[in-house]
């Protein structure tokens, strides 16, 4: 998919808890990955969507995190039309 604002900048890569052991990183933050449950988590938090939005996503945009990002970005605005 290609996206006139395609350009992604990596945000902060953990999911916050109160043990800092318990941070959660993405393995690859240019590559969504949907193999692992706990990156499904990360990047449905990371991207503001639910996992069956994000999973979508990757299904149409592929599994770039820029081009995951401007699906989402693209389909919300879609549906606020």
């Amino acid at each position: 998919m290609s996206s006139a604002n395609n350009d992604f900048r990596p945000v902060a890569l953990r999911i916050d808890a109160n043990d800092p052991d318990e941070r959660l990183h993405a393995q690859d933050y240019w590559n969504v990955n949907l193999s692992e449950a706990w990156e499904v988590s990360f990047w449905a938090r990371e991207f503001g969507c639910s996992e069956e939005e994000l999973r979508h996503a990757v299904e149409h945009a592929g599994s770039r995190a820029g081009d995951v990002r401007a699906h989402l970005e693209v389909s919300r605005q879609r549906s606020r039309s």
